[in-house]
């Protein structure tokens, strides 16, 4: 027999912002639209942090990114496109031009244009 596993979600309202609002309304929808239960609402972020560490939810929802603030810790972050675009650590560690060896032909190959 399969057994689903519910995600249980927090939704996450910045202080004095009403379980009501247009804000907690779009949370709802999310968390709807995501097949989501709802375990409870609160107003700051050390709250939704010691629920998530005692397993009442996985999944912390807000509804603006300003409503994150950027001192929170955890910090959780994803790596963008923009990240993942870079080259990579042995590329940038690698010297661009080899210097001649003794005995060798000098340089490889020419430099290539600086980026």
């Amino acid at each position: 027999m399969n057994q689903l596993s519910i995600t249980h979600a927090i939704m996450l309202l910045p202080a004095g912002v009403a379980v009501d609002s247009v804000y907690a309304m779009h949370c709802l929808m999310h968390i709807e639209r995501r097949g989501y239960e709802l375990v409870g609402i609160v107003h700051d972020w050390p709250t939704a942090v010691a629920q998530v560490r005692a397993d009442e939810a996985e999944v912390v929802v807000f509804a603006r990114e300003e409503h994150f603030e950027p001192d929170w810790t955890p910090r959780v972050e994803f790596v963008g496109e923009e990240t993942r675009d870079l080259p990579s650590f042995d590329a940038i560690s690698k010297p661009r031009n080899e210097r001649a060896e003794p005995g060798g032909e000098g340089r490889h190959r020419r430099p290539g244009p600086v980026i």
